[in-house]
């Protein structure tokens, strides 16, 4: 069976573009169909179709991430089974979002994940709040 290639496409989200936020939707490209994850759940589209999208969307740029041996009937039944954690009604902007998605999509298809710097973290209450803490500590212990 014939590899095929794993892509991640990349769009820049323009009302956070404007802000000065590198903020990302991504979706991934596999046999020709895009899947995606968003407010309505996952879905598919054509590849690179900012347009189909929104307004707010510009297509920013293709990865390629790895190759998949899984057919194009296996992709659509794994994305199937993975959806019902992806429903439309979990997803976060921070922390259940498109990119979330991709990555495990990406592990199962092709055993990699996607680059670290769509995940934002750092935007993250939990790791804002260490993040507090630590410079607290760090401006207590200076006063001492």
């Amino acid at each position: 069976m014939a590899q095929k290639p794993f892509i991640l496409n990349v769009y820049d989200i323009s009302w956070w573009h404007f802000l000065g936020i590198g903020v990302h939707h991504s979706g991934v490209e596999v046999h020709g169909t895009e899947y995606a994850y968003g407010g309505s759940g996952t879905y598919e589209i054509v590849p690179r179709d900012s347009e189909n999208l929104g307004r707010q969307f510009k297509f920013k740029e293709s990865l390629h991430i790895g190759f998949t041996d899984f057919t194009d009937e296996d992709v659509k039944s794994i994305v199937g089974s993975i959806s019902s954690d992806y429903r439309g009604d979990k997803y976060h902007l921070i922390n259940r979002n498109c990119n979330h998605f991709c990555n495990d999509l990406s592990n199962v298809l092709c055993g990699r994940k996607i680059p670290s710097w769509l995940s934002k973290e750092w935007l993250t209450p939990v790791t804002l709040e260490h993040s507090l803490e630590a410079s607290i500590s760090h401006d207590e212990a200076n006063d001492i």
